[in-house]
């Protein structure tokens, strides 16, 4: 999931808590690999590897392995440490927008609530927000039967991710939605995919090769925005 570009929002507090849970599972029951470890470093001794101690075995498991596990969950959590305030940005997707008039005015009221008073007074202003929320799903959900336009009619098929890029880019919907455009801008830099850092290091690479291995950072830098 951490490797998508447009990111489902509303997978991240469960993918983190399965994820958690997996890691964790493996202090008592280890993996494949680690169970069968012991079985297979006999075989090692025929490439002048020394086989290791009871105690030497016991000391990798206790620093290293369970060691790596804990840091393992320790980093998620560090790194999404909001994973509930995350999903709840998924309340932006266009495609999830009822199509019954009667349930606009209360469409995923308790995720806007989560995100106005998570942000506000800082960033957004709470009671407009409240205003602007069911305002804003009113006009996308009736734009078809509505000389609105193209613009509005077509936030519908669109998913959080995109509605969030349009809330941020067009220039009425930022003026007439100023709150929701603040909490869109939010939505967009949450750090959780990987997929524009390891283009980095995959450009790095293609530029930085052995034959240009001298390159300076300044160099580097410069290539890399060309």
């Amino acid at each position: 999931m951490f490797a998508e570009k447009s990111l489902n929002y509303t997978s991240v507090r469960t993918l983190v808590k399965g994820t958690k849970a997996a890691i964790s599972s493996l202090r008592s029951q280890r993996g494949t690999f680690l169970q069968h470890l012991e079985e297979e470093l006999p075989r090692l001794a025929e490439y002048g590897v020394q086989q290791p101690t009871d105690a030497q075995l016991n000391s990798f498991r206790l620093q290293i392995e369970q060691h790596y596990l804990t840091n393992g969950v320790q980093h998620l959590e560090q790194r999404l440490p909001h994973s509930g305030i995350i999903s709840a940005f998924d309340v932006f997707a266009g495609n999830d927008f009822p199509d019954d008039q009667e349930l606009i005015s209360t469409h995923e009221d308790k995720d806007i609530s989560t995100l106005a008073k998570h942000f506000s007074p800082n960033i957004i202003n709470y009671s407009e927000l409240l205003v602007e929320w069911p305002a804003f799903c009113y006009a996308v959900c009736m734009a078809d039967s509505r000389n609105c336009t193209d613009t509005l009619k077509r936030l519908k098929q669109l998913n959080a991710t995109e509605v969030t890029e349009q809330l941020i880019t067009v220039q009425a919907l930022r003026e007439l939605y100023p709150n929701l455009s603040s909490l869109a801008c939010i939505g967009l830099v949450i750090p959780t995919s990987t997929v524009d850092c390891e283009k980095g290091f995959s450009t790095v690479g293609r530029i930085k090769t052995q034959k240009r291995n001298r390159l300076s950072f300044p160099v580097l830098e410069r290539l890399l925005y060309i």
